[in-house]
Parts: C-alpha cells; structure tokens; sequence
C-alpha cells in the first residue's frame, strides 16, 4: 500500500499548514453556507440557527469519530477526509438549486434551511471535525506529546479561521460566485489530501488524481447565473447580480410589465414604472404621499435606508434637499444606474445609526425605511436608535417608519409603536386595511412628530394611478399610536424575535410566487 515515507510528513509546518486549511475551510463553508441558503430561506434569524446548529452538530459528530480513528491510526486517513469534503463541496453547487427549491417548499424556512444546510455542508463539516484529532495524532506519533501538538493545531486552526472568515466576508463573497468558492475550497482540500498520499508514500495517486480531476469537472458543471428567466409568464432579465456582504442584490427588468424592481435576497426592496419612472411598489408612494400631509412645507429629508432610490428621487422632483444613508455601495451603484437617482441626491455611505453624526441636524422629514430582504436593523429602532434619530429632526420635524405587519397589527408593530410613543409628543399609525396577500401581509406608516395634522392641499407630485385607492384607504385608516409593550434598548430588545414568524410566512410567500426563483442561480 505505501513505501517510505517522505521526511516532509514529519515537518511541523506541513502540519499547521493543513491545520490552517481545515480550520479556514471550516469557517468558509459557514459564512458562505448562509448565503448559499438566503436566496430560499433569507438570513433571519431562524436561518443563521439552523446553519450555526448545523456546523456545530456535525462538528462534533466529526470530533468524536476522528477521536476513534486516531486510537486506530492509518497514513490515509488525512487523505480520505480531504478528499471526501472537498469532492462533496465540488457537487454542492449542482445540488444547491433542486435541493433548496424542494425543501422550502416542502418544510418552509426554519426545518428546509437546517435540512438543506446539513445535506449540502454535513459531510465536509463532519471530515473537518474528525480531521484535527487524526492530525494531531499523527504530530503525537512522531513527536510524542499529545498535549503540546493538541495546543497548537487547535491555535492554527482557529488563526486559519479567522483569517478566512474575514477573506470569505470582504473578499470573496462581494466578487466571486458562490460556486467558484464552493468549488475552489474542494479543490483546495482534495490537493491538500493529494499532498498527504504523496508524502506518506502511499500508492493512491492515481485515485487521488482521478478525484482532482473530477471535482474540477464538477466545478465545470456547476450552474452559472443566468441573465433571462420568468416570473409567473413574463420574460425577465437580470441586469444586476451581484453578492454582497448584506445579500443578493438583483435589478430585476420585466419588459412586458413594464416594471424594473430591486431585490434583496429574494424580497422586494422597491421599484419603478419604467414609463414614467414612479415608484412600483406601493409603500414608497404612500410614504411621499404622507410626507406631504404631515408637512407639506417641508425642506430638507433624510432617508435611512435607500432601496431602489424611488423616494428619494421623487422628494427630490418635489424640490426637497433630500440626503440618504445606505450601508451597502452596491445599492447606490444600482440606484443610480438602473433607478435614476439624481446627482442631487446626496448618500451617505454607512450604517444607519453610525453614519448619523455625519449628516447635521434640522432635518423637516426623516424617513426610517431600512430593510435587508425581509429583516430590519433592531438597533435602529431601540430607545437609544430612536433618540439618535429625534435629534435630527427640526422642531416641527416628522419621522415616517416603514414597516411590514398584518392587518390585525403584530408584536414587531406594537414594539416599535410602543418606542415612538415613549419618545415623540404624538404618534399617528397607518396601517393598510386589507391584504392581497396569501398571509395576510401589509404595509404600515407610522408618523412621529408634534402637532400631527393632515394637510388637506393638493399634492405636488405624480402618483401611480393604481396607487391612488390604496393611498386613500391607507391615510383613512389611521388611529393614535400606543404604548402596549416595554421599549426596548440596546441591551435589550426581542425585534428579531417578536415579528419571526411573520418574516417566515413573508419568505414563504416570496419563494412560492417565484419573484426571483428562476433567477437566483
């Protein structure tokens, strides 16, 4: 089975070098497991738990039998776990699409991801688990002491997984497809396992090779995005598709309808009529609307959050100095690119809450409108975020939320409602009274301020005809807000919990109409 073995095998370099590998790989298939999922399942917080178990289960699983496998130490054990994880990470990504599509439709967000996760991550995960005990073992076999080797592999490989965690964030992920990294890690551990045959001196090139060589062919299979599809029966193309470290960011184009939208991992985050450049969606019609009602002798706006950059454009139209705060560069770039934003506009590129102390003060309008695919910023709404955001407001300023909730209202609704009106002299909620949606989903405007009376002058602007009921049915029903829950703060707050199972049905539904489903891949 083997001749000798080369005097590299006992080198202590060659030892923390896989150790770095293993423990990159590891935190690599992590970070990127959750992307590979979000275009499904999205990356609340039920998604991140399902990936975080997932990891940590098989981890252990691998822990465990790696700790019997070096009672019973063979040479080529470190090549076969190589070799195993990174072929299988070489056919995830031709598993990735019939695998998620089916599960999140048979068991919904929270069981699909984690089954998902564990189908397509598992196995790798399990061989960096028994991996580290076989390498130390193997360190202990030529240099005795277990405890000094068991020290350092474990410094290395977590130093590995740091490194790689911050690679896989800000390097690969913004420009690499998923199935290039994917794919490259595979590659990277089959070569690693390769390395091993040889310097054992085990007579398994030849498999080892014919394993390279087909995780390279599975690598040439995998999908690539696609730049045509179909919602429902309308042909679409894809003008932007581009990962970024907040999600997904797609432009999608629907000639037939009309309709240029901006997505998020799926979800909608805006839009425009490509005829006459107004808004598509609804909520940013209604917002520019009620920001003239509430004040129609307003100046100056800051936004927190800018979408397809539909509002801002169209408070900008109005005559409005309109600024904006946008973490993610991408979004500008499309906003500008596909959306229309004007030079005038000026965006602020940060965090909402951080990027704050940057903008001034004195501002008529303040609009809190920041999602990423179905999830909101908690620490943008907690009693701290919201004094940061009061302090920027003028005298007579107006703070307009926009939040997703259920005709019947929901705890993510009464927790927000609840800070507002802990903090602002009057609160108006707005909350549309009927729901096209299969789960009962609809927008909510929520109006903090003082003096908060309707303007009953003729709106300046253009609205989206269609629009025009539901604008109508919206500013009709609103009620004085009220406080029916503790506020919560920034050492304290249940936002991501308290509205999880409306993100859940809001994920199911965006994945069951197919927005963006032939288009992810």
């Amino acid at each position: 089975m083997r001749s000798k073995p080369s005097r590299w095998a006992n080198n202590p370099w060659l030892v923390f070098g896989t150790a770095v590998v293993e423990g990159g790989s590891a935190l690599l298939v992590e970070i990127a497991g959750t992307r590979a999922l979000s275009p499904f399942f999205g990356t609340s917080i039920h998604v991140w738990t399902a990936q975080i178990t997932m990891t940590l289960l098989f981890l252990a699983l691998g822990y465990a039998v790696g700790g019997w496998l070096s009672r019973r130490w063979r040479p080529w054990y470190l090549p076969l776990l190589f070799g195993t994880a990174g072929l299988w990470l070489c056919l995830a990504p031709l598993l990735r699409a019939p695998l998620l599509e089916s599960l999140a439709a048979a068991l919904g967000v929270a069981g699909g991801a984690f089954l998902a996760a564990s189908v397509l991550f598992g196995l790798p995960l399990f061989c960096f688990g028994a991996i580290s005990p076989v390498l130390i073992q193997h360190w202990d076999h030529r240099r005795p002491g277990a405890g000094g080797a068991a020290g350092l592999v474990y410094f290395v490989n977590t130093m590995g997984g740091l490194a790689a965690a911050w690679l896989t964030t800000l390097v690969l992920l913004p420009r690499l497809p998923l199935a290039i990294i994917l794919g490259g890690c595979g590659l990277l551990l089959i070569t690693v396992g390769l390395v091993w045959i040889i310097l054992f001196g085990l007579r398994l090139r030849t498999l080892a090779l014919v394993i390279l060589l087909a995780g390279l062919a599975l690598l040439g299979l995998a999908p690539t995005p696609v730049t045509s599809g179909y919602v429902g029966e309308a042909k679409a193309t894809l003008l932007l598709n581009q990962p970024t470290p907040l999600g997904l960011v797609q432009v999608v184009d629907i000639p037939a309808n009309f309709s240029r939208t901006l997505l998020i991992d799926g979800i909608t985050q805006g839009g425009i009529d490509t005829r006459s450049g107004h808004s598509s969606v609804a909520f940013s019609e209604f917002l520019n609307v009620a920001a003239f009602r509430y004040h129609p002798g307003a100046h100056r706006a800051l936004l927190l959050g800018l979408g397809s950059g539909a509002l801002a454009r169209q408070l900008a139209a109005r005559g409005l100095e309109v600024t904006v705060i946008e973490l993610e560069p991408v979004i500008v770039k499309a906003a500008r690119e596909y959306f229309g934003l004007p030079d005038a506009v000026k965006v602020v590129l940060g965090d909402g809450r951080t990027a704050l102390a940057t903008v001034g003060a004195d501002f008529d309008l303040v609009f809190l409108d920041a999602f990423a695919g179905e999830n909101v910023p908690w620490h943008l709404f907690t009693r701290e975020g919201l004094t940061a955001i009061r302090a920027k407001l003028a005298t007579d300023g107006r703070l307009l939320v926009n939040l997703v909730t259920k005709v019947g209202g929901s705890p993510g609704l009464a927790r927000v409602e609840s800070g507002l009106v802990a903090l602002f002299p009057e609160v108006r909620v707005h909350v549309q009274p009927q729901s096209t949606s299969p789960a009962g989903l609809v927008s909510a405007t929520l109006v903090a301020g003082q003096g908060l009376q309707m303007s009953q002058a003729i709106f300046p602007g253009q609205v989206m005809p269609e629009f025009e009921p539901k604008i109508v049915a919206l500013l009709g029903n609103g009620r004085v807000g009220l406080a029916t829950t503790p506020v919560t703060t920034d050492t304290w707050s249940d936002l991501d919990y308290a509205d999880a199972d409306l993100r859940l049905e809001w994920r199911k539904q965006a994945v069951s109409s197919g927005d963006a489903r032939a288009l992810t891949f």
